[in-house]
């Protein structure tokens, strides 16, 4: 449940420039996300705030469907996952080709 709720937050306090918002998290959320976009050290550096933001962006970004959605690198996640899917769909069929191969 909070994790929904997470992800809320994400999508609300992406679209939201209201600065003032009363949306209890969207303050918080758009003080990770600013960190994320200024943080010097990043996830391969081990900064855990990073890594949990980002985390979160790509749970977003597995199953958002919005065509230009504003939470960030949103549509750079969605294309290296459709990417990646097709990768393992064409690596499947190759192995299902050489399998039939041996079989005939």
């Amino acid at each position: 449940h909070s994790l929904a709720l997470f992800l809320q937050a994400l999508v609300h306090s992406s679209k939201c420039e209201d600065p003032g918002c009363k949306e209890a998290p969207c303050k918080k959320m758009k003080d990770l996300l600013k960190h994320r976009m200024q943080c010097s050290v990043r996830v391969r550096g081990g900064c855990e705030i990073c890594r949990r933001v980002l985390c979160l962006v790509q749970m977003h970004a597995r199953t958002c469907r919005t065509a230009k959605c504003k939470v960030p690198h949103c549509e750079d996640l969605k294309s290296h996952i459709q990417h990646q899917l097709q990768e393992q769909r064409m690596a499947q069929a190759q192995r299902g080709r050489l399998r039939q191969g041996r079989a005939g």
